[in-house]
């Protein structure tokens, strides 16, 4: 999938060698209470080319399906920011001008940010404020590549820092408590970038965060962060190419490698669904429950309830999913059109 900057790094992790624990499987079968997900969605796809035509858009986050926002890379400096109101797609006014690699909230009057200059941004409901910028002397750029919001009082950001002087990044972790942002890692102390942080607190209170060195796919690593220190769970074998992932849905992490699912389950390891013999075709995951999720497939916008996964949205092209924010009844996803590089916004909504 082509990317228009060279500071995106589509992570190519290689097969899972958890070096704490053994695969155990622990009753697979514990979620026969839950309903299965509807797929009785009407669809609305609009091009985001005919407002902002010269930027790039991977990330959402959204209040309610009347408040979504989407983020990416600026080219077009006005419209860093578009907002769906429910009607209509618009860039917000008054936006920063910079590139947005991040983005979460609680509500529409309290909505964080951060972009690549070492900036984190608090939208209050009227305006900006801008904490920062957080690059250390020996750094010349900072990048959060995601948030974790526990409450508007405990958010972490993770992201990484570029070193002059031995052209390297390093991986930080910030904290903010409601007052200010605080390194509890900072960069320096290896050569990581940290992309993605995920708490499921329904068997371990702790945070899964998955690292890798330089722009290598060779040198993934998967990390458990208990609020102030890392503890290295595992790094990738190499030459296997299996693209694992990691998600959160209903207070619980899985890890998805080579089209199984596993749930992490204190010190151990479970087996949780094969979908070996599924058209899935991403690493990404969207949903609301073990029985109602989201995921790319060969030819579209696959859905899985429980029983089976289809494609519930057929697409045309090679397209790819960036992003998802899933509601009750509506779900909304960022995709890319990757021979044209036309980036959409696509609306499904279950029907009454």
């Amino acid at each position: 999938m082509l990317i228009k900057t060279i500071k995106v790094f589509i992570i190519a992790i290689t097969a899972l060698n958890f070096l704490s624990c053994k695969d155990k499987i622990v009753n697979p079968n514990d979620d026969e209470n839950i309903e299965p997900g509807r797929r009785d969605y009407t669809w609305t796809i609009d091009s985001l080319e005919t407002i902002a035509p010269y930027n790039s858009y991977y990330y959402i986050w959204g209040s309610s399906p009347n408040d979504v926002w989407i983020v990416g890379n600026i080219g077009d400096l006005d419209k860093t920011i578009l907002r769906y109101d429910g009607n209509s797609i618009m860039p917000m006014k008054g936006a920063p001008v910079t590139d947005f690699w991040s983005i979460t909230g609680f509500e529409k009057n309290n909505v964080w940010l951060g972009d690549e200059s070492g900036n984190i941004y608090n939208y209050n409901g009227s305006s900006f404020k801008k904490y920062g910028s957080y690059i250390l002397p020996e750094f010349s750029y900072a990048t959060t590549y995601n948030f974790y919001a526990n409450s508007p009082n405990d958010i972490y950001a993770v992201g990484s820092s570029y070193k002059t002087s031995d052209n390297k990044l390093y991986g930080h972790i910030m904290h903010f408590d409601g007052k200010e942002w605080k390194y509890v890692i900072k960069p320096g102390n290896d050569n990581h970038q940290y992309f993605k942080m995920k708490r499921g607190t329904k068997f371990n209170p702790n945070y899964y965060m998955i690292a890798i060195t330089g722009s290598s796919p060779d040198s993934t690593f998967l990390y458990e962060f208990n609020g102030q220190s890392l503890k290295f769970i595992y790094k990738d074998r190499q030459g296997i190419f299996t693209s694992p992932s990691f998600f959160s849905i209903e207070d619980r992490i899985y890890i998805y490698i080579n089209k199984k699912f596993y749930r992490p389950n204190g010190s151990n390891l479970e087996f949780y669904k094969d979908f070996s013999d599924t058209h899935i075709n991403g690493t990404k995951f969207f949903g609301r429950s073990e029985k109602d999720f989201f995921v790319q497939t060969t030819n579209g916008i696959g859905h899985y309830n429980g029983t089976d996964l289809t494609t519930i949205l057929p697409l045309q092209g090679r397209f790819g999913i960036f992003d998802a924010v899933v509601f009750e009844k509506d779900v909304f996803f960022v995709t890319v059109e990757s021979d044209s590089y036309t980036f959409y916004l696509i609306h499904g909504k279950l029907k009454e």
